[in-house]
Protein backbone atom coordinates (compact mmCIF):
# COMPACT_ATOMS: atom_id res chain seq x y z
CA UNK A 1 0.00 0.00 0.00
CA UNK A 2 1.40 3.15 -0.89
CA UNK A 3 -0.09 6.56 0.65
CA UNK A 4 0.54 10.18 -0.61
CA UNK A 5 0.59 13.02 1.09
CA UNK A 6 0.36 15.97 -1.60
CA UNK A 7 1.55 19.19 0.50
CA UNK A 8 -0.66 21.92 -0.73
CA UNK A 9 -0.26 25.22 1.23
CA UNK A 10 2.84 26.40 3.14
CA UNK A 11 3.21 29.05 5.77
CA UNK A 12 5.37 30.24 8.24
CA UNK A 13 4.00 28.09 10.94
CA UNK A 14 2.81 24.83 9.47
CA UNK A 15 2.47 23.21 6.02
CA UNK A 16 -0.54 21.34 5.41
CA UNK A 17 -1.54 19.08 2.82
CA UNK A 18 -3.93 15.90 1.67
CA UNK A 19 -3.10 12.41 2.35
CA UNK A 20 -4.59 9.75 -0.43
CA UNK A 21 -5.11 5.94 -1.02
CA UNK A 22 -5.65 5.00 -4.57
CA UNK A 23 -6.35 8.82 -5.58
CA UNK A 24 -9.17 9.14 -2.81
CA UNK A 25 -9.30 11.11 0.25
CA UNK A 26 -8.09 9.52 3.37
CA UNK A 27 -8.01 13.17 5.43
CA UNK A 28 -5.95 16.39 6.10
CA UNK A 29 -2.16 16.55 6.90
CA UNK A 30 -0.38 18.82 9.10
CA UNK A 31 3.56 19.27 9.58
CA UNK A 32 6.24 21.93 10.78
CA UNK A 33 7.41 24.35 8.50
CA UNK A 34 9.95 23.91 5.68
CA UNK A 35 13.70 24.66 6.38
CA UNK A 36 12.69 27.88 4.21
CA UNK A 37 11.13 29.45 7.59
CA UNK A 38 12.93 29.83 10.56
CA UNK A 39 11.54 27.04 13.30
CA UNK A 40 13.04 24.58 16.38
CA UNK A 41 11.83 21.57 14.00
CA UNK A 42 10.92 21.12 10.20
CA UNK A 43 9.23 19.23 8.28
CA UNK A 44 11.10 15.83 5.96
CA UNK A 45 11.91 16.21 2.65
CA UNK A 46 9.14 15.08 -0.13
CA UNK A 47 10.54 11.67 -0.89
CA UNK A 48 9.31 7.78 -0.48
CA UNK A 49 9.75 6.34 2.97
CA UNK A 50 8.72 2.88 3.64
CA UNK A 51 6.20 2.94 6.95
CA UNK A 52 6.97 0.62 9.66
CA UNK A 53 5.14 0.01 13.54
CA UNK A 54 6.95 0.70 16.56
CA UNK A 55 6.01 1.12 20.09
CA UNK A 56 6.40 4.94 20.62
CA UNK A 57 7.76 5.89 23.82
CA UNK A 58 6.17 9.14 23.89
CA UNK A 59 2.05 7.88 23.05
CA UNK A 60 3.00 4.30 24.96
CA UNK A 61 1.44 2.53 21.83
CA UNK A 62 2.94 1.18 18.64
CA UNK A 63 2.89 3.53 15.87
CA UNK A 64 3.39 4.55 12.28
CA UNK A 65 6.98 5.23 11.80
CA UNK A 66 8.26 6.49 8.35
CA UNK A 67 12.19 5.24 7.80
CA UNK A 68 13.44 9.09 6.91
CA UNK A 69 17.55 9.01 6.51
CA UNK A 70 18.74 11.43 8.80
CA UNK A 71 15.90 11.96 10.79
CA UNK A 72 14.77 9.33 13.70
CA UNK A 73 11.14 8.73 15.39
CA UNK A 74 9.55 10.93 12.18
CA UNK A 75 5.74 9.09 13.10
CA UNK A 76 1.70 9.56 11.23
CA UNK A 77 0.37 10.28 14.48
CA UNK A 78 -2.84 12.97 15.95
CA UNK A 79 -2.53 16.65 16.99
CA UNK A 80 -3.85 19.91 16.07
CA UNK A 81 -1.21 22.26 15.67
CA UNK A 82 1.87 22.06 14.39
CA UNK A 83 3.72 22.68 17.93
CA UNK A 84 2.19 19.30 18.45
CA UNK A 85 4.81 17.53 16.03
CA UNK A 86 8.26 17.61 16.21
CA UNK A 87 8.89 16.79 12.62
CA UNK A 88 6.43 13.84 12.42
CA UNK A 89 2.84 13.54 10.02
CA UNK A 90 -0.30 14.98 11.76
CA UNK A 91 -3.75 13.92 10.59
CA UNK A 92 -7.22 15.15 10.67
CA UNK A 93 -10.78 14.79 9.18
CA UNK A 94 -10.67 18.70 9.37
CA UNK A 95 -8.47 21.60 8.42
CA UNK A 96 -7.99 25.20 9.25
CA UNK A 97 -5.29 27.58 8.58
CA UNK A 98 -2.39 25.90 10.53
CA UNK A 99 -4.23 23.46 12.24
CA UNK A 100 -6.57 19.95 11.44
CA UNK A 101 -9.20 18.91 13.46
CA UNK A 102 -10.63 15.70 14.47
CA UNK A 103 -7.35 14.00 15.11
CA UNK A 104 -7.70 11.00 17.56
CA UNK A 105 -10.84 10.13 15.42
CA UNK A 106 -9.09 10.20 11.80
CA UNK A 107 -6.15 8.55 13.50
CA UNK A 108 -7.78 5.74 14.92
CA UNK A 109 -9.85 5.33 11.71
CA UNK A 110 -6.10 5.53 9.93
CA UNK A 111 -4.26 3.37 11.90
CA UNK A 112 -5.32 -0.30 11.09
CA UNK A 113 -5.58 0.47 7.77
CA UNK A 114 -1.57 1.12 8.26
CA UNK A 115 -1.21 -1.75 10.25
CA UNK A 116 -3.16 -4.51 8.03
CA UNK A 117 -0.65 -3.37 5.27
CA UNK A 118 1.97 -3.78 7.05
CA UNK A 119 1.31 -6.82 8.57
CA UNK A 120 0.67 -7.64 4.32
CA UNK A 121 1.60 -6.46 1.08
CA UNK A 122 4.08 -3.70 3.17
CA UNK A 123 3.43 -0.08 3.47
CA UNK A 124 4.78 3.61 2.39
CA UNK A 125 4.67 7.29 2.05
CA UNK A 126 5.28 9.22 -1.25
CA UNK A 127 5.23 13.16 -0.35
CA UNK A 128 5.31 15.54 -2.75
CA UNK A 129 5.69 19.54 -2.92
CA UNK A 130 3.27 20.61 -5.27
CA UNK A 131 2.01 24.32 -3.85
CA UNK A 132 -1.39 25.97 -4.54
CA UNK A 133 -0.09 29.72 -4.63
CA UNK A 134 -1.28 32.05 -1.98
CA UNK A 135 -2.83 33.84 -4.91
CA UNK A 136 -4.37 30.50 -6.56
CA UNK A 137 -8.19 32.14 -6.77
CA UNK A 138 -6.85 35.38 -8.30
CA UNK A 139 -5.04 33.77 -10.97
CA UNK A 140 -8.07 31.41 -11.95
CA UNK A 141 -10.44 34.50 -11.70
CA UNK A 142 -8.35 36.06 -14.52
CA UNK A 143 -7.95 33.19 -16.57
CA UNK A 144 -11.50 33.02 -16.86
CA UNK A 145 -11.86 36.93 -17.68
CA UNK A 146 -9.21 36.43 -20.41
CA UNK A 147 -11.60 34.21 -22.45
Amino acid sequence: MNLVLQRQTKSPQSTQGEMTLDDQHVCWTLERPLPEYPADFHCIPAGTYPISLYPSPHFGRLMPLLAVPGHSGIEIHYGNYPLDSKGCILVGKEKSQDAVWHSREMFAELFPVIQAAIEGEGCSIEIRDIFVPDNAEAVQDAAVEEK
